[in-house]
């Protein structure tokens, strides 16, 4: 794929490179909702910990002891799974203008060493 040097000049970094992401946005955006959902986990977590103290340990409700550590449970693998798939997302997301540009870079650089190769005679000594 190749993106044209001068289009958009006055862009910052963003809008230069988005036409490189463009096949990947929706990756991008499931990789974010994925982190969102990374995040809330991350906060639910220590507050069903705070659940299990209050109303198991300090009120004495033991029957909610098995519901609470289950729950932790299913949100932890939850938090688990969605973090694994976000950093899978986006590592190849990050990958692809780089392997996008060394391969226009490879090209040209052959297509530039063709050229030399046919226009200058070899050196004899």
């Amino acid at each position: 794929m190749y993106v044209d040097p001068k289009r958009n000049q006055q862009a910052g970094n963003l809008a230069w490179i988005l036409p490189y992401c463009k096949p990947d946005l929706p990756r991008v955006a499931g990789a974010i909702v994925l982190f969102c959902v990374n995040n809330t986990m991350a906060l639910i977590i220590p507050l069903l910990s705070g659940l299990i103290v209050d109303r198991v340990i300090v009120q004495g409700h033991v029957s909610e002891l098995t519901r609470l550590c289950i729950m932790m449970i299913v949100f932890t693998i939850v938090r688990v799974t969605s973090r694994y798939g976000y950093q899978m997302w986006m590592e190849r997301f990050g990958q692809i203008p780089y392997f996008v540009s060394s391969a226009t870079n490879t090209r040209n650089c052959t297509n530039l060493t063709s050229r030399i190769s046919t226009t200058h005679a070899p050196a004899t000594l």
